[in-house]
């Protein structure tokens, strides 16, 4: 789904929990992320498409 995003957009995902095993897929293509750690546990990642 990432490779369908226009240069700038912006992916935002909302996760359980905080998808540790994603972030270095995401450094490997490229993609800059930013994470916030939710009171419950949960986590919101938000994916840049450069």
């Amino acid at each position: 789904m990432l490779e369908q995003l226009e240069a700038g957009e912006v992916q935002e995902i909302h996760n359980d929990r905080m998808p540790i095993c994603l972030f270095p897929k995401l450094e490997e293509r490229g993609f800059p992320y930013e994470t916030e750690a939710m009171e419950d546990g949960s986590a919101k990642v938000r994916i840049l498409k450069k």
